[in-house]
């Protein structure tokens, strides 16, 4: 007997192996030609159709069809000891299980899939299949370290047995622990040699989709964002034109969301994750629902909202079906906590978030949990632990290439504990890259007290990151060009976030004209006016000026803005404060 496909006469007895090969290549067009070329009797006497047959409903996201149809062919084949099938069909389950949150249920298909596959005879690839389906689990249940041993012991037996899906997808797993772990040079080497495999062996389209979603995330790890956009954006997007509606569109989706954050892009992500929603909406796949709403009050904390709102929000975002998922809204409140000073409440959390990262090998979270344990010992007084935690955490990153954690950033707060390790010198040249790669001008303000350290030491170590932040005129202040006074006040504009410091010429510019002989009079009125609320007269007091020589500054600022007699005097100081953030000269 034989099965008729598009092209040719499959016989019966290879019909096990064609539609494993069907569901490798993830060639579904071609599963839905060939089952409608099959009688409904041939389908119900072959594990293997009825295999295809669930493989196509979960495909079309019919989960109340595949299920019971991938249990029917399981049960068929242990009827006919079509054992390989069998353990196949429960590896199917147990991973659709897994996609749909259900951890238990897919441990228990995971156990009947071992119990078949001590029923079959010596199969080196289903045996590796098996312990790949096992690592697959494992991270979800927190043990990344036993994960990767298994996946690495399964690697290896696709590598002896020549199978390429094996292979891509056992890649594909690795650089996802790897980046789970902070091996972020491993993690992005193994997903490049699996989508160079993917390519060779001609797997699914659908596949190559689930590839670059992880070449997107180790991007979004590595704090790399334009990187991570061109893979979503441009690398993924004729995929995702094909599959908007998939898994592999909303992991995308949410990595795009995150890549837009790390560039300060708000108004974009909320958009992304918006869009990641109506995923979700047409997946029917609730679960990621809290996440998103998560990941929504994060930015807007990060626009400016209170944390009792955000707090609220979060709280607000019902129940998650995905302990990582849980761990990660605690890492929030925990900052929450932090931000609102409810040491006590902030204490708990982290120590517990930190037992968990370390316990699952989760270090880039442990990381994250471990800045935030500096800030509350910094603010809680405790001197010890508080250089004992810089050390292990910045020790770590600086051992690891690690200068980013993707989650719970919060750049006040991370600068500070940067700033603070500059301080104490625990780590300094750590300290030092996170705040030039990073934070910018989110550190300068709290490396302008240092400049006035009793430590010598302190002082250079301030002096000399702040001439890195800054343009060459802020290097010009640094060493005291427009004199003490106003040194002082240039400065004090700085840490009160009045001015940024690599964007010292060009306000000079903008104000005279002349970037290369700064007026430092004028800079230092228009910090005052534009970055701040300081009236007339008492900015005159603080420069030591005239009223009259202030209005004619503020008024050279003003037609260096455009603003001639627009409005009032209230509405053209709103009108340069305005432009003055747009382009980037205050904060």
């Amino acid at each position: 007997m034989t099965v008729s496909t598009t092209d040719n006469l499959i016989p019966f007895d290879e019909v096990d192996a064609w539609a494993e090969s069907l569901i490798d290549r993830g060639g579904f067009d071609e599963i839905s030609l060939a089952l409608k070329r099959v009688s409904s009797q041939q389908i119900r006497s072959q594990p293997s159709l009825l295999r295809l047959q669930a493989h196509l409903a979960y495909y079309e996201n019919d989960f109340d069809r595949a299920f019971p149809l991938i249990q029917q062919a399981q049960h068929l084949a242990i009827r006919q000891e079509r054992w390989r099938v069998a353990v196949y069909c429960a590896l199917d389950e147990a991973r659709w299980w897994q996609a749909r949150e259900k951890h238990d249920a897919a441990q228990l298909a995971l156990d009947v899939a071992g119990n078949l596959a001590a029923r079959a005879e010596k199969d080196v690839g289903l045996h590796a299949d098996l312990l790949l389906a096992v690592s697959w689990l494992l991270p979800d249940f927190s043990q990344n370290r036993r994960a990767m041993g298994l996946c690495q012991q399964a690697l290896h037996l696709y590598e002896q047995t020549g199978d390429a899906p094996g292979q891509v997808r056992a890649l594909w797993l690795l650089s996802v622990i790897n980046t789970y772990m902070g091996r972020l040079t491993e993690a992005r080497a193994q997903i490049e040699r699996a989508l160079r495999l993917h390519r060779l062996a001609r797997l699914s389209p659908l596949i190559r989709l689930y590839l670059l979603n992880v070449s997107a995330h180790i991007y979004l790890y590595a704090g790399q964002p334009e990187a991570g956009l061109l893979v979503v954006r441009e690398e993924a997007a004729a995929l995702l034109r094909k599959h908007p509606h998939s898994k592999p569109a909303l992991y995308l989706g949410m990595a795009e969301a995150g890549l837009l954050r790390q560039q300060g892009r708000y108004v974009e992500a909320l958009a992304a994750y918006d869009r990641a929603e109506a995923i979700v909406e047409a997946l029917q796949d609730e679960g990621y629902r809290p996440w998103l709403a998560l990941q929504r009050g994060w930015i807007h904390l990060l626009m400016g909202e209170t944390p009792a709102v955000v707090r609220a929000e979060m709280l607000q975002a019902g129940s998650l079906h995905y302990k990582v998922m849980e761990r990660g809204r605690n890492m929030y409140l925990a900052v929450l906590d932090l931000l609102e000073n409810r040491l006590d409440d902030v204490g708990k959390r982290l120590t517990v978030a930190s037992q968990e990262f370390e316990a699952s090998a989760d270090l880039l979270e442990l990381f994250g949990a471990r800045i935030y344990q500096a800030y509350l010992f910094d603010l809680q007084g405790r001197r010890g632990r508080l250089q004992r935690v810089l050390e292990e955490a910045l020790g770590w990153a600086e051992n690891g290439g690690i200068d980013f954690f993707p989650f719970y950033w919060h750049p006040r707060i991370v600068a500070h504990v940067c700033v603070t390790a500059l301080h104490l010198g625990v780590r300094s040249r750590q300290a030092e890259l996170m705040i030039l790669r990073r934070l910018a001008d989110v550190a300068a303000p709290e490396l302008i007290p240092l400049l006035s350290d009793a430590s010598v030491d302190v002082r250079q170590r301030a002096q000399s990151v702040l001439a890195a932040l800054g343009d060459e005129a802020f290097r010009m202040v640094l060493h005291g060009a427009p004199g003490p006074r106003l040194t002082g006040i240039l400065l004090d504009h700085v840490q009160h976030g009045r001015l940024l410091v690599n964007r010292f010429g060009a306000a000079c510019e903008r104000l005279s004209g002349d970037g290369a002989h700064p007026d430092w009079t004028r800079l230092a009125v228009f910090g005052y006016y534009a970055g701040g609320d300081l009236p007339r007269p008492e900015m005159a007091q603080a420069l030591a000026l005239s009223e009259g020589a202030v209005k004619k500054h503020i008024a050279a600022i003003r037609a260096a803005f455009g603003v001639r007699g627009r409005g009032g005097r209230d509405r053209g100081r709103a009108v340069v404060q305005a432009q003055a953030k747009s382009l980037g000269l205050v904060r």
